[in-house]
C-alpha cells in the first residue's frame, strides 16, 4: 500500500523494495520485523536513534512475563488470580479495588491484563529460540563508508530509508 501526501516530494529514490517496514528497533518493533520474516516476508527496519534498541535500550531489556518458561522449568506456575491483581494493582493505583471482581478496572483495562496474562509468555516462547541474522543494508554500508564513519559493531549510517531516520537493519 502506497501513501502520498499533498506537496511532498520524494528526497531520493527508493533503492529497495521489501515487504514489511518497521520503524524503530525496540522490542516491539523486533518482535514484528522477526514474526514478519519468520512468516516468510522480506523485512526493513528503520531506527532514527544512534543505537538500535528504542526505549527498551533504555530500560536495560529487561521485561516481566508471567508464566515465563524460566519459571515452567523450574515447576513454578504463577497464579493467574494473584498476578492480575498484581498487574491491576501496578498499573492502574488509583482505581484499583480489591474486591471488585474487575479489581476497579474498566472492562477494556480488565480484558487488556487477562490477556496479557494468557498470551504474554507464548510470544517469548515464540521469539526466544529463533535466532535472527541481521544484516545492514548495502546502501547503509556504502554511505557509511563514504563518510569515514565505521566502527566494528556499529550500524552505519543510512541515506535512503526515510528521510528523519538514520539507520537502517535488513532482517534476512
Amino acid at each position: 500500500m502506497a501513501m502520498a501526501y499533498a506537496g511532498a516530494e520524494p528526497k531520493a529514490p527508493w533503492d529497495r523494495l521489501v515487504d514489511v517496514v518497521v520503524v524503530g528497533t525496540g522490542v516491539a518493533g523486533a518482535a514484528a520485523a522477526a514474526a514478519a520474516s519468520r512468516a516468510g516476508a522480506s523485512v526493513m527496519m528503520c531506527e532514527k536513534a544512534d543505537a538500535p534498541g528504542g526505549t527498551t535500550a533504555r530500560s536495560g531489556g529487561g521485561m516481566w512475563i508471567p508464566n515465563n518458561f524460566h519459571l515452567r522449568a523450574q515447576g513454578i506456575v504463577d497464579d493467574r488470580d494473584r498476578m492480575l491483581r498484581y498487574m491491576a494493582r501496578s498499573a492502574h493505583p488509583t482505581k484499583y479495588r480489591p474486591q471488585d471482581p474487575a479489581f476497579g478496572l474498566t472492562d477494556r483495562e480488565f480484558e487488556l491484563i487477562e490477556c496479557f496474562f494468557d498470551h504474554a509468555s507464548e510470544v517469548v516462547d515464540e521469539l526466544t529460540p529463533a535466532p535472527v541474522r541481521i544484516r545492514t543494508s548495502g546502501a547503509a554500508r556504502r554511505s557509511s563508508s563514504r563518510r569515514g564513519r565505521r566502527e566494528p559493531g556499529r550500524t552505519p549510517r543510512a541515506t535512503r530509508c526515510i528521510p528523519s531516520l538514520r539507520r537502517v537493519r535488513t532482517i534476512a
